[in-house]
């Protein structure tokens, strides 16, 4: 098993607990869903079923990013990977949106 798959399979744990808690019980949609996506990029047939089929079907007012559940683990592989991400020439699409919300935070706050 990749280290990949294993990563995944460690989250969908992670989302089946939080399912069976109450607190979360507003979020169930959320945590079902991801956990199909998080099953279907196991594999890429399965996501591309996942992409033909499912996604015109969510629901996004319900839906949550990993990132919105109290893991900071999920938090800090997402940012440190935007990062990466950012740093690359290609395909610079990253670059540009970075200096345009960097220069909209700057004229705020000389209008401030």
């Amino acid at each position: 098993m990749s280290n990949r798959t294993i990563e995944i399979n460690r989250i969908i744990e992670i989302l089946n607990k939080f399912k069976r808690e109450k607190k979360y019980i507003n979020e169930t949609y959320a945590i079902e869903e991801n956990i199909f996506f998080l099953n279907s990029i196991k594999y890429f047939h399965t996501y591309i079923l996942w992409l033909l089929f499912r996604v015109k079907r969510i629901n996004a007012e319900k839906l949550r990013e990993l990132t919105d559940f109290p893991i900071s683990d999920w938090d800090i592989k997402m940012h440190n990977r935007l990062i990466e991400i950012q740093k690359r020439r290609k395909p610079g699409l990253v670059e540009p949106l970075v200096n345009s919300v960097s220069k909209f935070i700057s004229e705020k706050a000389k209008d401030g």
